[in-house]
């Protein structure tokens, strides 16, 4: 049976490696290249595959090598692709990526057959919904696709995660109302609401903000510093980061929202900071490793005190 559902994005990375990133107008010479996988949506799926999360991806690829090999990936990271669908209207995503020695990167996307996934596709995998405890939806994809998914998922009775990244400005308040849960970073909640994010307070002050938008949780990633909750009973989470060695941030908030669902099914609504908690350490052990899904750790990996409470 599926616990999560994933639409989102499917993009090949292909990432440049330098000592630190160009400025406007700059060239910098790279010290490493990998072409990789990657996508918000996909990221996302692995990450909690990973772990041992019965996991369905969403998604749309062109009709070109890319495409094929994605999906090849897919199968081999355990995820369910009987709902990726091909398309030759475009090709599939990619993303070129710059990594900086600090783990600091930037990225631009060319979303790709992605943009092409509808509505009509998210009626046609309704089937597996039924059976999802949670759905994760982002923004690299159509966003009224988007919000197509987050209300079938809402109507099916399963709860709505939607990772608001990138971030839309002014993005409707029904994708709020119909999101149990938001996730963003810092730097994508200071854009939502105007307030600088810098640490665990001023990430309170914009969650609470968020909250009023019409959703009932919303946690905001600090990167190394950890993270945020506040949740419209007036409850509110810190969780610290785990001091790492970084080596590649790319993919770590996907890592985050990944694992945070899975212990989310496995551990049940109730103990939502400790899967926070759990979360925060898979995507701190995923910075210090190159790479994006290459970077995030299987079960056996880690700890087996990670899992306490949790009956597969």
């Amino acid at each position: 049976m599926t616990e999560i559902i994933v639409v989102g994005a499917c993009n090949i990375d292909q990432i440049v490696y330098t000592p630190r990133l160009p400025d406007a107008g700059e060239t910098v010479l790279g010290t490493d290249y990998q072409i990789g996988f990657g996508g918000k949506g996909a990221n996302q799926c692995v990450a909690a595959s990973k772990l041992g999360a019965n996991v369905a991806l969403i998604s749309k690829v062109g009709d070109d090598d890319n495409g094929k090999r994605y999906i090849q990936n897919l199968k081999r990271c355990g995820v369910d692709t009987s709902n990726v669908l091909i398309t030759d209207a475009s090709c599939t995503g990619v993303a070129p990526i710059t990594v900086a020695n600090d783990g600091s990167n930037n990225i631009v996307v060319f979303s790709g057959a992605n943009m092409l996934l509808s509505r009509e596709d998210i009626d046609s995998a309704a089937g597996i919904m039924k059976s999802a405890k949670i759905l994760l939806c982002q923004l690299e994809i159509d966003k009224f696709t988007t919000l197509h998914s987050l209300k079938a998922a809402k109507n099916a009775g399963v709860t709505t995660l939607l990772n608001i990244a990138p971030a839309i400005e002014d993005l409707s308040d029904e994708f709020f109302i119909n999101s149990d849960i938001i996730c963003l970073n810092e730097t994508e909640a200071s854009a939502l609401t105007g307030i600088e994010v810098v640490d665990a307070t001023t990430a309170v002050s914009a969650a609470n903000q968020l909250l009023s938008k019409g959703t009932s949780n919303c946690i905001i990633t600090l990167g190394k510093d950890g993270s945020v909750a506040a949740q419209e009973n007036g409850e509110v989470y810190i969780v610290h980061g785990d001091k790492v060695d970084a080596k590649d941030t790319t993919g770590a908030g996907d890592a985050f929202i990944g694992a945070f669902a899975y212990f989310f099914c496995k551990l049940g609504s109730s103990n939502y900071m400790e899967a926070m908690k759990r979360a925060n350490t898979v995507a701190g052990i995923s910075v210090t490793k190159k790479g994006t899904q290459s970077s995030y750790p299987m079960r056996t990996d880690l700890p087996e005190a990670l899992f306490e409470g949790i009956v597969n």
